[in-house]
């Protein structure tokens, strides 16, 4: 096998990720015989373990085990890779066992606000601007949907023909802002959906750029 990890400090692979297990067995002999190989993947937590089937995948019986991504959940698994060797003119049985660990952990959000991915966008006084995160973004564990999450938004400003951030110390909550001169927004109460996935603003000075950042 490429590399063994122990139960104590396993592989760390992104569930979005492709598992390839690659190993290489090597037997003399001068009489004929027979080599099978075959995989075991068993799910470990804390209260007991749980043997997954393997006999749908087409790799389970070779040296290369393969496991598609976005397959497994989150956690602890152990890969155990037997090799048995027969050789029928004797009637002998070899077998020889190696196991390797893998936790798969969680692989995260991809937020955009924007649509088809862009992380900026442009646009002019008496404009308007319309983040919507939960419609842009996805998950790429393929796990939850976007919608289901709730947004908050923070922005910086920085003065037009300036690389250099006002108020850089720490994010500004929008919500505190929507009544200041910097920043006027036009809405009678919030700046958010009653969903709070949405961001929605009418901007009314041309001296600011602004930088919207997401959390979850």
């Amino acid at each position: 096998m490429d590399s063994i990890y122990t139960q104590q400090n396993p592989q760390v692979i992104l569930r979005s990720k492709l598992i390839s297990l690659n190993t290489a067995c090597y037997f003399m002999c001068n009489l004929s015989y027979t080599i099978t190989y075959r995989w075991k993947l068993t799910y470990i937590n804390s209260t007991s373990n749980k043997d997954i089937d393997l006999s749908s995948n087409p790799t389970w019986q070779s040296t290369i085990l393969v496991i598609q991504a976005n397959t497994l959940v989150y956690g602890l698994y152990s890969f155990n890779f037997q090799t048995n060797v027969s050789i029928s003119s004797n009637n002998v049985l070899l077998t020889n066992n190696i196991t390797t660990y893998v936790q798969i952990v969680s692989t995260g959000l991809a937020v955009y606000g924007l649509q088809n991915g862009i992380n900026g966008l442009s646009i002019g006084t008496q404009q308007t601007l319309n983040l919507n995160p939960a419609l842009y973004s996805f998950d790429m564990d393929n796990l939850i949907q976007p919608s289901s999450l709730q947004f908050k938004f923070f922005c910086y400003t920085i003065t037009a023909g300036s690389n250099i951030a006002v108020n850089t110390s720490q994010s500004i909550d929008l919500l505190t802002y929507k009544n200041n001169s910097q920043l006027q927004i036009n809405r009678n109460t919030t700046c958010f959906s009653s969903s709070g996935n949405l961001f929605y603003s009418f901007f009314l000075k041309s001296k600011y750029r602004f930088y919207i950042f997401f959390i979850h």
